[in-house]
C-alpha cells in the first residue's frame, strides 16, 4: 500500500495512528522481519515512521493480556520433543483460538536448536486444530498436506474432527516421519 501512494493523483496523506497501524500490520505479516522480508519491506516501514508510526504504540499493541501470556504458558508446559528439533505442544485442557496457537508455534521457534513446532488443540468441541512452524529444514506445508490441510513451507495448519488430542499428535509424528523420508 504504502509503495502505491507516490503514484496517487491526489497527494495522499497518512494519520500518525493509520501508519502506526500498518507499521504493527507489517510486523505481523513478518514476524517482526523474520520472514517474507526484503529490502521493500524495510523502504516501506520507513516511509511509515516519516508519517509518524509510534514504535512504543506498535509494541504496546503487540502486548499480550496476562490471560494470554496465562493461557501460552500453559500450552507450552504440555510440550514434547519429538525426533531431533521438533517440538509438538499438545493442549487438551479446552480450546484454543488459532491465533494464540500460531503465536505459541512462532516462540517455540524462538528455542535454540529447534527447527519445527506443531502446536495441536482443539478449536471446537469435536474440531482439533493443528498450528505448524519451521525455520526451513522441514516443510511443514507437506506435513500438513498429509494431515488434510495446506499452507507454505514455513507455516502451514491443517484441522481435524472426530479423532481424540492423543491420535493426532501420532499422525503427525507418522506425518513427520514421512516427509523426513521423502527428502532423504
Amino acid at each position: 500500500m504504502v509503495e502505491l501512494l507516490p503514484y496517487h493523483k491526489h497527494n495522499v496523506g497518512i494519520s500518525a495512528l493509520a501508519a502506526t497501524i500498518m507499521y504493527t500490520g507489517v510486523l505481523v505479516d513478518t514476524n517482526r522481519f523474520r520472514n517474507r522480508t526484503g529490502s521493500r519491506t524495510f523502504e516501506a516501514v520507513s516511509v511509515l515512521r516519516k508519517y509518524g508510526a509510534d514504535l512504543v504504540k506498535v509494541e504496546d499493541m503487540l502486548r499480550d493480556e496476562y490471560e494470554d501470556f496465562e493461557l501460552k504458558n500453559k500450552v507450552l508446559s504440555g510440550s514434547e520433543q519429538f525426533n531431533q528439533g521438533y517440538i509438538i505442544a499438545s493442549y487438551k485442557e479446552g480450546d484454543l483460538s488459532r491465533t494464540l496457537m500460531s503465536q505459541v508455534a512462532d516462540e517455540i521457534l524462538e528455542v535454540r536448536n529447534v527447527e519445527a513446532s506443531f502446536v495441536v488443540s482443539f478449536v471446537r468441541e469435536d474440531t482439533i486444530a493443528i498450528s505448524a512452524r519451521s525455520k526451513g529444514d522441514l516443510n511443514v506445508q507437506r506435513v500438513m498436506e498429509l494431515m488434510g490441510g495446506g499452507g507454505h513451507f514455513t507455516g502451514a495448519a491443517t484441522q481435524i474432527v472426530g479423532l481424540t488430542i492423543n491420535e493426532v499428535v501420532e499422525m503427525l509424528k507418522k506425518s513427520i516421519n514421512q516427509v523426513k523420508e521423502e527428502v532423504e
